[in-house]
């Protein structure tokens, strides 16, 4: 029996969990299998909602190394998890020191990251790249899960470690939109818009706004579900729209408040589903922020989709600008996002339909499969 044990960095969001929720039940479909996952904050949440065995840990600013924090960090927690669990092989996203622990410890490690970040000049993943490396070179393989592949600016030592296998991605449950509508309870008739500002996002609402900071994200984040909201009440004398509003995990009190205010008849608001990827097949056209995991999940299944890119979140800028320059999506900034820009926007869509099967044609150019079982298949082949 091969025991794997998954690491997921769990806040700000979700980015890092929903990838190793869909390559953990991918091995989870083998008998000789047994997984488990672990994090911490909104992933928590995300992963009791999932059908996979969890085990809490808890975040601790010290980080893995003990050096920093020898007492209430993460490593101390790992090494309890790695004794009760014994696992084969460690495999984690977006926790950077966790290379590191495997090393120390002498085990196997497996990390997936979305590789073509590497490009950035500026912003977060530009002050950590030479971090990143440093760590990296100490995992046994780096699975590349972004839409393109791209191994530009990295140290060629780094890039024999890397196979890319594009997007892990969580499958609708099933293939049929009747079917799924029926399930989700939404209109059958209607032309059903979705519209997500991201899974989640954790962060002290007393931050100072700023360039960058959480604070400022989460109100960019906010303004998408409020200009999409005003833009459904300029579209709906003119076309049948169900709109579906998810806001995600990790809301305050005057959140919801401000949420619930935007709920209007054929409006729904939905602050949180581990069913994400059966509302974007369910929909005719899907409306986000521009993150890895929704992006690619809409190019997989199949849904025109329209990126309104934080504009202080540098990944999703990028992500929306990539898949945008390849036809696959249309893209505005949070920045330049007006209601009557989205409205025009919208009308161009549903006016002409050609354009929306450009959108699909493209991408499936960009995502043609599901990359989780290209990646089982390779951690097998290479590390067990």
């Amino acid at each position: 029996m091969e025991r794997l044990l998954f690491v997921a960095r769990g806040i700000p969001g979700l980015g890092n969990v929903s990838p190793c929720i869909a390559l953990a039940r991918e091995f989870a479909k083998l008998e000789d299998f047994e997984v488990k996952m672990a994090s911490y904050g909104l992933g928590q949440d995300f992963i009791r909602k999932s059908d996979l065995p969890f085990a809490e840990i808890e975040f601790s600013p010290g980080g893995f190394y003990p050096g920093l924090n020898p007492i209430g960090g993460l490593y101390p927690q790992l090494n309890r998890l790695v004794k009760e669990f014994k696992p084969n092989l460690i495999i984690g996203s977006g926790e950077f020191y966790l290379p590191l622990y495997c090393h120390l410890e002498k085990l196997r490690c497996c990390m997936l990251a979305n590789l073509s970040l590497f490009r950035l000049a500026g912003g977060f993943f530009a002050e950590v790249r030479d971090l990143l490396t440093f760590m990296y070179r100490m995992c046994d393989l780096i699975v590349d899960n972004g839409i393109i592949a791209s191994k530009e600016g990295l140290p060629q030592d780094l890039v024999q470690k890397i196979v890319f296998t594009g997007p892990l991605i969580r499958e609708p449950s099933q293939s049929d939109r009747i079917n799924l509508r029926k399930s989700l309870g939404l209109p059958l008739d209607k032309i059903i818009v979705l519209v997500t500002k991201g899974g989640g996002e954790e962060m002290p609402k007393t931050e100072v706004p700023g360039k960058g900071s959480r604070y400022l994200y989460r109100q960019e984040s906010l303004k998408i579900l409020r200009t999409a909201a005003e833009a459904f009440d300029l579209l709906k004398g003119k076309y049948d729209i169900y709109m579906v509003l998810v806001s995600g995990l990790g809301l305050e009190d005057d959140d919801r408040q401000f949420l619930r205010a935007l709920v209007r008849d054929q409006i729904e608001l939905v602050e949180f589903t581990a069913q994400l990827p059966d509302y974007i097949a369910a929909a005719d056209i899907a409306i986000g922020r521009g993150g890895l995991n929704f992006t690619a999940e809409c190019l997989y299944c199949r849904t025109p989709l329209v990126l309104l890119a934080v504009s202080v979140d540098d990944e999703a800028v990028y992500n929306s600008r990539q898949v945008a320059s390849y036809g696959a999506a249309k893209m505005i900034s949070t920045e330049q996002l007006t209601t009557e820009l989205l409205v025009s926007l919208l009308t161009d869509l549903l006016a002409d339909p050609s354009k929306t099967h450009s959108l699909v044609a493209e991408s499936t150019l960009l995502v043609p499969e599901n990359g989780v079982t290209r990646a089982a298949r390779i951690i097998r082949e290479a590390l067990l």
